[in-house]
C-alpha cells in the first residue's frame, strides 16, 4: 500500500508524518573523496530524507563529500523506495550504499509515519493505515539486496491529526510499543535504533506489560531498541545535555540537533546559529560527556539543511 504517501509533510515537522517519497531513482557512482574518521571523536549519524540522491551520481559524490568533510559515520537513509518496490529503486540504493560503504560509512533503512504506530483495527478518525504497512516496508527494505547496516526508524506517534494520543495516551503508547516489538522481530540481528522526542520522559509513568512495572515510555522504548535517537533540539550544548540527561541513564543514545528552521521557536535549531555554532556545541558536549558509555554519538537532521547553514 501507498497509504502513508498521501498526505505527509516534512520530517520533524510539527504536524510530523515523515514517508513522504520522491521521485524513482536513476543511476549512482562511488565518491573517492573520503577522509578518515578521527577515532577519539563520538559517532556521528545524519538523516537523509532525499530518496533521488541513490540515483544520482552528482548528488550521492556530494553527499559522500559533506560525510567526510564533517566527520559523518553513520547514515540514515529514507528507503522508502525500497520498501514500496518502485522501479529501478533496488539496483540504485544497492549502488549508493556501495559507494557509502567504500568511503567508510554505515547505511541504516529508515522511513516513519505516524499513523504506523496503531493497529489496523484501532479504527480512529481518519486512519488510513496502520502496524502492517510500516512492518512491510522495514521487512522489504532489510531482506532486499540492498546491505543495509541496520534500521533507524522514525515513527512519531504524537503527530497523528486526530488527537488520540492526548486523550489515550496509556493505549497510544501501548500500541506504539508493540509496532516497535513488531520491527525488532522482522529485521533479524540488524541493529535497531528508533528516534523519540526529548519529552517522553516528562509524561506518567506507564505499565505496558504484566510485570507491574511503572516507568516513561522513554524507559520502555529503550528496553526495545538497541539505541535511541532523541530528539534533543536545542541550539546550545547547555540546554541538549539537560534534555539528554535521562535518556543517558536509559541506555546508549544518539544526541540529536536540528538544522531547519522551527516554527517552534529559534531556540529550536541552529538554522540561525549556523555551522560554527552548532560544531561548538558538539565540542562542548564532547568534553562533558564523552566518556559515557551511553553517548552512542550525536546524530544531525538533516543533510538537506545542515549542508545550507550558514557558517
Amino acid at each position: 500500500m501507498l497509504l502513508a504517501l498521501l498526505a505527509c509533510t516534512p520530517p520533524h515537522s510539527d504536524s510530523t508524518d515523515s514517508a513522504c517519497l520522491t521521485a524513482a531513482c536513476a543511476d549512482s557512482t562511488d565518491s573517492s573523496d573520503s577522509a578518515a574518521i578521527d577515532p577519539r571523536l563520538p559517532t556521528r549519524g545524519m538523516w537523509v530524507w532525499d530518496t533521488d540522491v541513490a540515483g544520482d551520481a552528482a548528488a550521492t559524490a556530494e553527499l559522500l563529500s559533506f560525510s567526510a568533510d564533517h566527520q559523518v559515520t553513520t547514515l540514515f537513509l529514507n528507503c522508502d523506495p525500497v520498501g514500496y518496490g518502485l522501479d529501478g529503486a533496488e539496483a540504485d540504493f544497492v549502488s549508493f550504499v556501495g559507494a557509502a560503504h567504500n568511503a567508510g560509512l554505515e547505511v541504516y533503512a529508515m522511513t516513519g509515519y505516524s499513523w504506523f504506530s496503531v493497529p489496523c483495527d484501532a479504527d480512529l478518525p481518519g486512519q488510513p493505515t496502520c502496524w502492517t504497512e510500516g512492518w512491510s516496508v522495514y521487512e522489504a527494505c532489510v531482506n532486499s539486496s540492498v546491505p543495509f547496516d541496520g534500521v533507524m526508524d522514525d515513527t512519531e506517534p504524537a503527530s497523528t491529526p486526530d488527537g488520540s494520543w492526548s486523550t489515550d495516551y496509556a493505549q497510544r503508547a501501548a500500541w506504539h510499543l508493540e509496532y516497535l516489538r513488531g520491527i525488532r522481530a522482522r529485521i533479524g540481528d540488524l541493529p535497531f535504533h528508533h528516534a523519540i522526542p526529548a519529552w517522553y520522559d516528562a509524561r506518567e509513568l506507564l505499565e505496558l506489560d504484566q510485570s507491574g512495572t511503572r516507568a516513561t515510555l522513554d524507559v520502555w522504548i529503550a528496553g526495545v531498541v538497541d539505541v535511541v535517537g532523541l530528539m534533543s533540539y536545542r541550539d546550545n550544548a547547555a540546554d541538549i545535555l539537560d534534555l539528554a540527561a535521562n535518556e543517558l541513564h536509559n541506555g546508549p543514545v544518539w544526541i540529536g540537533t536540528e538544522t531547519a528552521p522551527s516554527t517552534e521557536g529559534e531556540h529550536i535549531t541552529f538554522a540561525e546559529e549556523g555551522s560554527t555554532a552548532m560544531e561548538a556545541a558538539f565540542d562542548q558536549m564532547t568534553e562533558e560527556v564523552g566518556e559515557d558509555p551511553n553517548l552512542y554519538g550525536f546524530m544531525v537532521h538533516a543533510y538537506e539543511t545542515w549542508k545550507d547553514l550558514p557558517e
